[in-house]
């Protein structure tokens, strides 16, 4: 970035605490900026990530039709042992980045992870429809979706759910920078982490909102979030909290 005397620094997002950082702490951490010529022209090959098949994540109850339908990709070890999940970040539907999450939780980001990019989840779903579920987690969003998604004949429905996809610091910039899409929805139902960081912008993020459009969804009492509902089995009570939210 440059200042306002023109000169350049350097600030940095960690995925595991969910916090930037300015240019001296990132120093002081013994972080080496590199500089790349003609950084915005390079193109990343995702060609070895996107050779990874979709599977699910049965310890999250998370069926690889979600998988699929998300266009995350699951890395294995022993066949049935997830050790990877990798993220699709979109910009005008187009893939132009993955976040990569090594068990039990390490994220990196690869290609252009910037906050300014679409939601997690954004490119699968149309705007305009009734309802539209924003959570601050991927496998969040992915759970939400899971429970609320049906089927008559050979048609299925989904309700639309998407994540923010720089952790937590990044809710509101990422909430601007697509608010055209989340405003074309009837109702948006806020379901943020039950916890402070998630918490810390749910306010600011509804007032955004026309008036009588958001709604905020609450978790059941020492529940963080809509995967740790799920993993234990409680499809049933996640499906109450979007329908208690709206």
């Amino acid at each position: 970035k440059t200042n306002e005397e023109g000169e350049v620094f350097h600030d940095a997002f960690c995925f595991s605490c969910n916090k930037y950082h300015n240019p001296k702490s990132v120093e002081e951490a013994g972080v080496k900026m590199i500089e790349k010529e003609n950084r915005q022209q390079e193109q990343v090959d995702f060609s070895q990530i996107e050779s990874i098949p979709f599977r699910g994540w049965k310890a999250r109850n998370i069926t690889r039709v979600t998988s699929a339908k998300y266009g995350v990709r699951t890395e294995l070890e022993d066949e049935d042992n997830v050790i990877a999940r990798y993220y699709p970040i979109t910009n005008s539907g187009k893939v132009v980045g993955y976040k990569k999450r090594t068990l039990p939780k390490e994220f990196i980001g690869i290609g252009n992870t910037k906050s300014v990019n679409e939601m997690f989840g954004q490119s699968v779903f149309e705007a305009g429809q009734k309802y539209l579920v924003i959570t601050t987690g991927e496998e969040d969003a992915m759970a939400f979706a899971e429970v609320l998604r049906s089927k008559t004949g050979d048609t299925e429905y989904w309700t639309p759910c998407i994540s923010v996809t720089a952790g937590d610091g990044s809710i509101i910039k990422q909430f601007k920078a697509n608010f055209e899409y989340i405003q074309s929805f009837s109702k948006v139902v806020l379901a943020f982490d039950a916890d402070e960081s998630g918490q810390r912008y749910l306010e600011e993020a509804a007032r955004l909102l026309s008036p009588g459009k958001a709604f905020i969804a609450k978790f059941p009492a020492g529940v963080k979030d809509a995967s740790d509902l799920l993993k234990v089995g409680k499809g049933a009570e996640l499906k109450q909290v979007f329908w208690k939210a709206v």
